[in-house]
């Protein structure tokens, strides 16, 4: 089915073409100006933002003092309920002035928010593009 869309996104990729219509996850990435950040996988020791679980991983895209679009996906075998674990002054963001907003993308995921003290319940097998961004200027 042109892979999994939420694993591939931890490496940067999506599903493949024509096989599934990218236009929507594309749309988002020019909105949050993805060529604007910095990729830092889940592999990388210095990650800022981690969870809680040994299944579930976080490639960060950071853009510094802005915004951070997080790819969030599960390898567990069941639904994985997780906390996100952030570096705040690695992003330069403030706390208390973000929502972790995950914006409408067709066939990918719904329209969401989460406080940052809610855990993220991610479906098995899925995931979810994150993106923490400034409420209060």
């Amino acid at each position: 089915d042109g892979g999994n869309p939420w694993r591939g996104m931890l490496f940067g990729m999506t599903a493949r073409a024509p096989r599934t219509n990218l236009t929507p996850m594309w749309n988002v990435w020019d909105d949050f100006e993805i060529e604007k950040s910095e990729m830092i996988g889940f592999w990388v020791s210095d990650n800022p933002i981690k969870t809680n679980s040994e299944d579930t991983f976080v490639t960060a895209y950071v853009q510094k003092g802005k915004q951070t679009m997080i790819s969030l996906a599960t390898w567990a075998k069941n639904d994985d309920k997780v906390r996100l674990e952030i570096d705040w002054e690695a992003i330069g963001l403030v706390p208390e002035n973000v929502e972790l907003f995950a914006p409408e993308i067709s066939k990918f995921q719904p329209e969401k928010t989460w406080n940052l003290n809610e855990p993220i319940l991610i479906p098995k097998g899925k995931g979810f593009l994150i993106i923490i961004r400034n409420i209060i200027d």
